[in-house]
């Protein structure tokens, strides 16, 4: 099963305990994907994603391990999303 985005800015929020989050997601559009990442409450803009394939994505990578709140918002439907792994 997956999270499937299907309005403009839909988002996904999680909490997590690690040093690094990826994220398994693809693009079911005809175009590239944008997502922002969000940190506790702050936009990472070095952090922004493009999807525009199925693939395994490095959301984040934090120098170390650490509690926080991951936000991902998608700037247009059209993503799936499968499932977070950390490290």
């Amino acid at each position: 099963q997956q999270i499937h985005a299907e309005s403009e800015n839909a988002a996904v929020k999680i909490n997590f305990f690690a040093t690094q989050v990826y994220a398994v997601m693809g693009n079911t559009s005809a175009t590239p994907i944008h997502v922002k990442v969000m940190l506790n409450g702050k936009w990472l803009p070095s952090a922004e994603l493009t999807v525009n394939r199925y693939n395994l994505y490095t959301v984040i990578s934090l120098p170390k391990a650490q509690r926080g709140e991951l936000t991902l918002q998608f700037d247009k439907p059209g993503v799936d999303l499968y499932t977070f792994t950390f490290g």
